[in-house]
C-alpha cells in the first residue's frame, strides 16, 4: 500500500522523518504546500526534504495540487503562521467545502470567532470590541481591566492588560503599529486590534483530536498559570501542567461547550486547541486554533508517552485515538523579562533536597547579547524548563522555586 501525506507550511524537520517511520511497511510520499516564501537557507533546505512541493501563491501549483488531490490521504499543519496555507490546501484537496473554508478562517481569528459564536452562544465568549477611532474617543465607557490583543497572531504575542482609559490610550498609541508590523512581517496578513473584558478565573488549555464525523477526543486538560496570577503585568503562560482539579460537572460542562464550538464552525478531521477560562461556573473562550497549541506536545510526551504528531496523522487517516494513562507529572515553566534591555546573563539556583527530587530540563535559553522586552510588548520567552516528577505537589513546588530563582541581568 502507499500513502501521500501533505504538510501545509513549515514544521520541525524531524517531523518529516517521523512521518516515514509511522508507515515503515508502506510507500509514503510526503508533500508540502506553502504560502510563505522560502527566502532563507533553512527554509530552502526544508523544502528539499519533500517528494513534491506546491507554491500556493502560484496558480499552476494550485491547479497541480487540485489534480493530485485524489492521491492525498491527509493534510496536516503545526504552525499558526501557516493556517492560511492549511485551509487553502484542505480546500484544494477536497478535504473541506467552500463553506467550511469560510468557517475555518472565521474561527482562527480572535475577533470573527467571538462575533460568530456570540450570535447563538453569547455566554461562551467575553464582551469585546474592535478598536476604532470612535472607540478611542469613549474609552471611559469600557469596564476595566481591559485586554488589548491583535486579532490574528499566535499565542500571547502583544496581548496587554490595561487598568484605565489613560493606560489604554498610551499603550495603543505606543504599540498598535508594532502589532500590525509583526502581523505583516511574520504572518503575511493584516489584523485588527481588539479589546475585551478581563475575565477572572482559572485558565486552561484544551487540546483535542476531531475526527471526520466531528467526534471529539480530549487530551488531558492543562491548567495555565499566567503572570497576572502572580502579580506580574504580562500575558504569557508561566506554568502549564495537567490538572485533576476540575469536578466531573465542570469537565462535562467544558466538553459540552467545546462541542458547541466544533458544531457551529463545522470543524472536522483536524487537531484543535481551545484557550478557556472558568469564571463562576461558566466557561468562556479566548481563541481557537486548528492545531495543537504551545508546547503541549512535549508535555504530553513526558506525562503520558503520547506522540501528538503521530496521533494527529492517524486521526486524519480515520484511526481511533486512545489516550493512555498518565505516567508522570510534568510542568512547563517559562519566564520573560519585566523590562527592556540587552540580555547580559541568565542565572538560577537549583537546590536538591532529597534523592528523588523532580527532574529539571532546560528547553530554551535566550541568546546572550540579544535585545529583550516583555512578551506583551512584542518580546519572547527568555527561559523555558520542563519539570518532571512523580508527585504533582513536588513538581509545582520545584517549578515555583525555579521561577523565583531565575535572574536576568540586563544592560
Amino acid at each position: 500500500m502507499s500513502k501521500t501525506i501533505l504538510v501545509a507550511g513549515y514544521t520541525k524537520k524531524k517531523n518529516i522523518s517521523k512521518i516515514r517511520s509511522f508507515f515503515q511497511d508502506e510507500t509514503v510520499t510526503i508533500a508540502c504546500a506553502y504560502i510563505r516564501k522560502p527566502i532563507s537557507l533553512p527554509k530552502q533546505e526544508y523544502l528539499e526534504l519533500f517528494d513534491v512541493t506546491y507554491d500556493l501563491t502560484n496558480a499552476a501549483d494550485c491547479t497541480a495540487l487540485s489534480i493530485d488531490s485524489k492521491n492525498i490521504n491527509c493534510v496536516t499543519c503545526t504552525q499558526e503562521r501557516d493556517m492560511s496555507a492549511y485551509i487553502q490546501a484542505l480546500l484544494l484537496c477536497g478535504k473541506i467545502t467552500n463553506e467550511q473554508s469560510v468557517l475555518y478562517t472565521t474561527v482562527i481569528n480572535k475577533n470573527t470567532f467571538k462575533e460568530s459564536i456570540r450570535k447563538i452562544h453569547p455566554e461562551l465568549v467575553p464582551v469585546h470590541h474592535v478598536v476604532t477611532p470612535e472607540l478611542l474617543e469613549k474609552l471611559d465607557s469600557l469596564t476595566y481591566p481591559q485586554v488589548i490583543k491583535p486579532s490574528g497572531l499566535a499565542g500571547s504575542i502583544m496581548i496587554r492588560v490595561v487598568h484605565s482609559s489613560k493606560e489604554f490610550k498610551e499603550h495603543y498609541q505606543n504599540f498598535a503599529e508594532k502589532m500590525k508590523e509583526i502581523a505583516r512581517e511574520h504572518y503575511a496578513k493584516d489584523i485588527e486590534i481588539l479589546t475585551e473584558n478581563f475575565v477572572k478565573g482559572s485558565q486552561y488549555s484544551v487540546n483535542t483530536y476531531i475526527n471526520a464525523t466531528g467526534k471529539i477526543t480530549f487530551a488531558p486538560i492543562v491548567r495555565v498559570v499566567t503572570p497576572q496570577d502572580m502579580g506580574i503585568n504580562d500575558t504569557y503562560s508561566v506554568f502549564q501542567y495537567i490538572t485533576d482539579e476540575l469536578t466531573d460537572a465542570e469537565i462535562l460542562s467544558l466538553e459540552t461547550a467545546v462541542g458547541k464550538i466544533v458544531s457551529h464552525f463545522n470543524i472536522k478531521n483536524t487537531s484543535a486547541h481551545f484557550d478557556a477560562v472558568l469564571n463562576n461556573g461558566q466557561w468562556q473562550f479566548f481563541e481557537v486554533g486548528l492545531r495543537y497549541g504551545g508546547h503541549r506536545q512535549k508535555l504530553y510526551e513526558f506525562s503520558h508517552h503520547i506522540d501528538t504528531f503521530k496521533n494527529d496523522i492517524l486521526n486524519r487517516l480515520g484511526c481511533n485515538i486512545i489516550i493512555p494513562k498518565q505516567k508522570r507529572n510534568v510542568c512547563i515553566m517559562q519566564k520573560c523579562v519585566t523590562k527592556s534591555g540587552m540580555l547580559k546573563s541568565i542565572s538560577y539556583t537549583r537546590t536538591i533536597k532529597k534523592e528523588k527530587s523532580p527532574l529539571v530540563i532546560e528547553d530554551k535559553l535566550a541568546k546572550i547579547g540579544s535585545e529583550v522586552i516583555p512578551l506583551s510588548l512584542g518580546g519572547g520567552t527568555i527561559t523555558r524548563h520542563f519539570i518532571i516528577g512523580t508527585e504533582l505537589s513536588e513538581v509545582l513546588s520545584t517549578s515555583r522555586e525555579l521561577f523565583d530563582s531565575i535572574q536576568f541581568e540586563l544592560a
